[in-house]
């Protein structure tokens, strides 16, 4: 119930529920960039270099003619995975801190059965999977930013 009455009071607020349209929004326009680009973002125009906003190229061309807009669309899908993945592994570094302030996770069993306990195999291990786990998190994102990242200069 009060996590029913936090929402409501939360999205009652304009900024809050402008900023959560803006944000689902450029979500939206990041998963479906392919379909929303007025043109291929990688295809030179030779006529049209370094030409200003007009209605064809909302926000103009580059020196080799490609759209802006375009370039700009597909950019968005890369740079919206890789913000996930740091926030992923600040989330994961985060939680590992906490537990040493009792806020539960990983961090809390190092603390308490590696350090208030002098059971240092635990502790390790422990440190080692927040490790490995930070790494897995870090690799995959940037594994899959490079993988979707098709631009060309």
């Amino acid at each position: 119930k009060k996590r029913r009455q936090f929402i409501k009071a939360l999205f009652s607020r304009k900024s809050v529920l402008v900023s959560a349209c803006i944000v689902m929004l450029i979500i939206l326009v990041a998963v479906f960039a392919y379909q929303i680009m007025p043109f291929d973002p990688n295809k030179p125009a030779v006529r049209d270099r370094n030409q200003g906003p007009s209605a064809t190229h909302l926000l103009g061309t580059d020196e080799y003619g490609r759209d802006v807009l375009s370039r700009i669309i597909i950019g968005s899908r890369v740079s919206l995975i890789v913000g996930v993945t740091i926030c992923f592994g600040t989330i994961l570094g985060y939680s590992a801190m906490a537990g040493a302030v009792g806020g539960g996770g990983l961090g809390d069993i190092a603390i308490r059965y590696g350090y208030h306990r002098y059971q240092a195999d635990v502790m390790i291990v422990t440190v080692i999977l927040l490790v490995i786990m930070q790494q897995i998190f870090q690799y995959a994102g940037m594994f899959l930013s490079n993988r979707i990242d098709r631009r060309r200069v």
